[in-house]
């Protein structure tokens, strides 16, 4: 894992500058050939979860983990990041069907691999997507408090949930949130996409021998 320890010139030279971009969780600045993550409250955080995350990173091929953690006055306050030169999740929106069909398929890979190694993330959405230049499936913002050993169904159910929703933002024009569950067996009446499609692409994420362990604990 790298270490970066700021000095206190260089720690009040990036908080002077305009953050490249904004975060809930942090501002986000490009330095050098990385991009550093300092949290608004990193109080909140672990440097001990960041390293454990980072560990992982050899056995996982298609989602690029944290580099490393950033340090002031020995207080551990941010993540050091891979820069993407990428769009977001949203612009594949308006691209043909097979296009986006790829994708969804691509980010179910990437989600299998996490849980493959009892990874689960809580916010799968939009904004924590990327599609890279390469036109490669990216989830980022993995530092933080939303990535989680797998250990309840719980988890599990949640993450579907928000799989199931962004299947439908992608391929609906003009979706906005619903409550799944009311149209879990009913043909969605829309020009592009079918409940048969939506149930295929679930059945391949939930192919997964850790996720199906899990589904029959919830059935």
């Amino acid at each position: 894992m790298e270490k970066v320890i700021l000095s206190n010139e260089e720690y009040m030279e990036l908080l002077s500058k305009k953050p490249d971009f904004d975060g809930s969780e942090g501002n986000l600045y490009k330095v050098g050939s990385r991009l550093y993550k300092l949290y608004h409250n990193p109080y909140s955080y672990s440097d001990i979860r960041l390293e454990e995350i980072i560990s992982f990173q050899p056995k996982i091929k298609h989602t690029q983990l944290p580099l490393g953690a950033i340090y002031f006055n020995t207080q551990f306050i941010g993540a050091v990041l891979h820069p993407f030169d990428a769009a977001s999740f949203e612009t594949i929106f308006t691209r043909p069907l097979p296009f986006k069909i790829q994708k969804l398929k691509e980010l179910s890979r990437n989600l299998q691999e996490l849980t493959k190694q009892n990874l689960i993330l809580d916010d799968l959405f939009q904004d924590n997507i990327v599609i890279t230049k390469e036109e490669e499936v990216q989830i980022i913002d993995i530092d933080g408090n939303n990535c989680h050993h797998l250990k309840s169904p719980e988890q599990l159910q949640i993450l579907l949930k928000q799989f199931r929703t962004l299947i439908l933002e992608c391929c609906i024009p003009g979706f906005t949130f619903l409550d799944i569950n009311k149209i879990k067996h009913k043909v969605i009446t829309a020009p592009q996409l079918s409940y048969d499609l939506l149930a295929k692409l679930l059945k391949d994420f939930e192919r997964n021998p850790i996720i199906s362990q899990y589904q029959k604990t919830i059935k």
